[in-house]
Order: C-alpha cells, then sequence, then structure tokens
C-alpha cells in the first residue's frame, strides 16, 4: 500500500508552531527560549481597535496578545494569516510593525508583502543577537 505525504504542511501539522496567550511569556520579549542566537521570538499584538482622531491621534479600546515560540525562518505572510485566524479573525487584516529603540521615532510600519516582513525579520534578528 502506498503512503501519501501531505503536500501542504500547514494542512494538518503533528506539533503546535506557535502559542497565543494573553498573557506574556515569561522569558525576555525577544529570545531567551534556550540559546544564544535561538530563532524562536514572541510578537505582541496589539488588535481589535480603532484610532481616535487627532489631536491626539491614539489606538483605543485593544486587546493584546502574545504569539511566542515564533520561528524567524518560518515566518511569511501565510504565517501571519494564521496568526490573524488563531486571533479570531477570519481574514488576515493589516499586520504593521514599530520600530523600537533607535527606531523609536518612527511611525508604525505596514507589512504589505514578503519584502516588508524581510525588513522586520531583519530587525527582530538584530534586536535578538
Amino acid at each position: 500500500m502506498e503512503t501519501k505525504m501531505n503536500a501542504d504542511p500547514w494542512a494538518n501539522p503533528r506539533f503546535q508552531l506557535w502559542s497565543v496567550s494573553s498573557e506574556p511569556p515569561q522569558n525576555t520579549p525577544l529570545v531567551e527560549y534556550g540559546k544564544a542566537n535561538d530563532k524562536r521570538f514572541t510578537i505582541r499584538v496589539v488588535h481589535g481597535g480603532f484610532f481616535t482622531d487627532y489631536p491626539g491621534k491614539s489606538y483605543q479600546t485593544t486587546k493584546v496578545n502574545f504569539i511566542s515560540y515564533v520561528n524567524i525562518d518560518l515566518l511569511n505572510m501565510e504565517m501571519l494569516g494564521r496568526f490573524s485566524k488563531s486571533l479570531g479573525y477570519t481574514t488576515m487584516g493589516n499586520w504593521y510593525h514599530m520600530p523600537t529603540e533607535e527606531n523609536c521615532g518612527l511611525s508604525m510600519i505596514l507589512i504589505l508583502n514578503d519584502d516588508c516582513l524581510g525588513t522586520f525579520k531583519m530587525i527582530v534578528w538584530e534586536l535578538s543577537r
């Protein structure tokens, strides 16, 4: 009897690739999962709110979740869509990243495609070193 391999490893994974929680992880925000330069990190997701108008534009009535054990090498636009579904959304919606530390004066940056996601991944990788 021939055994067929599942062509889509995301269809029925045999293990959990990430976890979602409303509680912050007990490790450092970026990397401290096992060893130096581990490729897993945590994403803090602020979602479900709305923007107020000027003056004093802000994001109100939000939820905060943490997506932990994200492998930077596996992170792609499809995985962002899967994160959205795990947060209860039916579509991917819009994902942004907010630069930190030396880039903190910048606004949120929209992640439109894999090129934009690549920039986010480079920032995460640099911060984890």
